[in-house]
């Protein structure tokens, strides 16, 4: 195999988790009795680099205060886990793709910028036991597009960095992969904005696709 290891992004690569972030949003909105309501296209904007940026920029958009922000980041972290795993759902050919690199000996592992607990409870409820290691915002790490959380995950699971493929969709994604200096396929249904990912390794618009890869030979 070309990769020994294949790290996932989680939002927007392997689950299309938008419809529950959007919902969130829009029941804290309510709960706060704040006359706002957010789309699909407006959560993409906010979503990739963690649930502080997050705030930060729903917070920017409709000119929130301080005590306006801190009181929606309060509530978010409540509704954003009352809401995990409601209409959230792996995209199409992602669960047979992780079974065939599985398969075919190439360990599988997951890091997010999701809170840890949310990114274990979304991994458990739709993949089970298939990934060899996951993480996701963890208290005293820094996340994407910083590299600690990755250089974390090598110290803690021993396996070889240089034989890893990144696979995200966003630009925190790409920013990521340069930063730990591993190569980075990019898949194109995600979230992020279409052809800006020009320096990406490669770009898949099919899970399968990494099959494909990583049967390439290597020079």
């Amino acid at each position: 195999m070309k990769y020994k290891t294949i790290i996932f992004d989680l939002d927007g690569t392997l689950l299309n988790t938008l419809e529950d972030i959007k919902d969130a949003i829009n029941e804290t909105f309510k709960n706060l009795n704040y006359p706002y309501i957010v789309n699909n296209e407006d959560t993409k904007h906010f979503i990739g680099y963690g649930m502080n940026i997050l705030v930060n920029r729903v917070s920017e958009k409709f000119s929130f205060n301080e005590k306006q922000k801190e009181e929606f980041l309060n509530l978010y972290r409540q509704e954003y886990t009352r809401h995990v795993n409601k209409k959230t759902k792996p995209f199409l050919g992602v669960i047979e793709g992780l079974k065939n690199l599985k398969e075919n000996g190439v360990k599988l592992g997951v890091i997010s910028n999701k809170p840890n607990n949310d990114a274990l409870k979304c991994i458990e409820h739709y993949f089970g036991n298939i990934f060899d290691f996951v993480i996701g915002n963890t208290e005293g790490i820094k996340i994407k597009p910083y590299p600690d959380i990755f250089y974390y995950m090598v110290n803690k699971f021993k396996f070889d960095r240089n034989s890893v493929l990144y696979v995200g969709d966003m630009d925190v994604d790409l920013i990521f992969s340069r930063n730990i200096d591993v190569d980075v396929a990019i898949v194109s249904y995600g979230y992020g904005e279409k052809g800006t990912y020009e320096e990406a390794n490669y770009i898949i618009s099919d899970f399968s696709e990494l099959m494909r890869i990583e049967n390439e030979k290597t020079a």
